[in-house]
């Protein structure tokens, strides 16, 4: 056994098919080494591993064994799912992934870095903005 790390790894199962991982970096090469590359696949876009369901019981195993801290749930049944859709943005799937309140709060700290008059990207503060409207569009309609 390693030293222990002191970062956590969370899997999340998405039913009986896959599962994301959701890793630091200095675990991709256990993740490669632990599962054939036909269980596993990294997303650039959300920059996330999937795996395949049947195999997070291994997965979980190996980086125990390593020394990590797993944490392991099943995805809520609300349809939500972190692969992306045609029209997700990287601030979409931060509001998928935090809710709308925690959402918000990200929002916040965010603009005072990409907003132009700080400095920032114009593009990148266009996109923060329009997945908070979304979220709050979605909250109103539900």
């Amino acid at each position: 056994m390693s030293t222990k790390h002191a970062d956590t790894v969370h899997i999340v199962r998405h039913g009986r098919d896959d599962a994301e991982v959701h890793a630091p970096f200095e675990a991709k090469d256990l993740i490669k080494e632990a599962l054939p590359r036909a269980w596993r696949r990294w997303d650039p876009e959300v920059k996330l591993w999937f795996i395949a369901a049947d195999a997070v019981t291994e997965l979980a195993a190996e980086l125990r064994a390593d020394g990590w801290h797993v944490v392991i749930r099943d995805a809520p049944r609300t349809g939500h799912h972190s692969k992306p859709s045609d029209t997700s943005t990287w601030a979409d799937l931060m509001y998928q992934q935090l809710g709308k309140p925690l959402g918000d709060k990200a929002h916040r700290v965010l603009s005072r870095v990409l907003h132009p008059d700080a400095g920032g990207h114009l593009e990148a503060m266009k996109a923060l903005n329009a997945a908070r409207d979304r979220a709050h569009e979605t909250a109103r309609a539900a």
